[in-house]
């Protein structure tokens, strides 16, 4: 008995022969590479998103000359200032007026909390020192 085997051979070295074998490509690691991929076309991307950003003419539908006003995208002006000048820092202002009102009770369940807490620090710090000092005289 005879079998004949077709095996396509994939390009890329994941995994096994078979197409679509192998561990599959993280989405970072899929983008990276498509940013690679456009590293050298950079100048010219540059270059369209700046004609954009500083207009383009308008023609007239019916007759296609030119009106005389330009055609902006704001959004590519936006990002070119911002990649040559940084993003701007945004200032955030808040107004906390609301009060909290605590019983006594709650009052001395925090104060408890934070004396366990303490204490849970302090020793800690004791059992670290005496392992440190028991390591240095061996």
């Amino acid at each position: 008995m005879c079998y004949n085997v077709v095996m396509e051979f994939k390009k890329d070295n994941r995994g096994g022969a078979r197409v679509g074998a192998g561990r599959k490509k993280e989405p970072t690691t899929l983008l990276k590479e498509a940013i690679n991929n456009l590293e050298g076309d950079m100048p010219a991307i540059i270059e369209e998103l700046k004609k954009l950003a500083l207009g383009k003419p308008v023609k007239c539908p019916n007759c296609g000359a030119e009106v005389g006003l330009k055609q902006i995208d704001r959004e590519a002006g936006i990002y070119l200032v911002d990649r040559i000048f940084g993003k701007p820092t945004i200032h955030t202002e808040l107004d906390i007026t609301d009060r909290i009102e605590l019983s006594s009770e709650q009052i001395e369940r925090i104060i408890q909390r934070y004396q366990i807490a303490e204490r849970l620090m302090l020793s800690q710090a004791a059992t670290q020192e005496a392992a440190t000092t028991q390591a240095a005289t061996t």
